[in-house]
């Protein structure tokens, strides 16, 4: 409904780490800096973020408002303060990591399924928590978020499945 949190602080350079884990948890919740000491996220009341973010909301030098944006330009910027671009450009490159991989590596063994599922796992959790996780109207039409998703989901059930008689024989099932 182009309603987004704001989220405003200012702390002097004596609360340094303070100022750095107030910025890292933001991150953290994906929120973006509109401009300096400014944080910006969409509304989704699904999300619960009043919960998560309590102790920023509840925080001396935060100020917490909702708004909209005035205009169609304003709104238009947002994509590349989450520079979804390259994020989407790391999406096609990792869906094409995950067809490549399974192309060159044999998963009949299971210890070499499970290296498998850790190597792939490893590189593509980090890409996914890249996802901005944004409205599809600020997205590219050919956003590849959901099918990186989905393709890992069927990486993870595929490796799982092919490495479980070797981790069942370390953990004695």
């Amino acid at each position: 409904d182009n309603t987004w949190w704001g989220i405003s602080y200012s702390l002097p350079e004596i609360n340094k780490s303070e100022r750095y884990k107030i910025k890292r948890k933001l991150s953290l919740y994906r929120f973006a800096l509109l401009h300096p000491g400014f944080w910006i996220w969409p509304i989704n009341t699904k999300e619960k973020i009043e919960q998560h973010l309590k102790d920023i909301f509840d925080h001396k030098n935060c100020k917490v408002l909702t708004f909209s944006f005035y205009s169609k330009d304003e709104l238009r910027k947002i994509p590349d303060l989450w520079k979804i671009n390259n994020i989407n450009l790391e999406f096609k490159e990792s869906l094409e990591y995950i067809k490549e991989y399974r192309e060159k590596h044999n998963l009949s063994d299971p210890k070499d399924a499970l290296k498998a599922k850790m190597i792939v796992g490893n590189k593509i959790v980090k890409q996914l928590f890249k996802d901005p996780l944004l409205p599809d109207e600020f997205l590219p039409k050919d956003w590849s978020g959901n099918d990186l998703r989905k393709a890992f989901f069927e990486w993870d059930k595929l490796t799982t499945e092919k490495s479980k008689p070797y981790w069942e024989k370390i953990f004695k099932y």
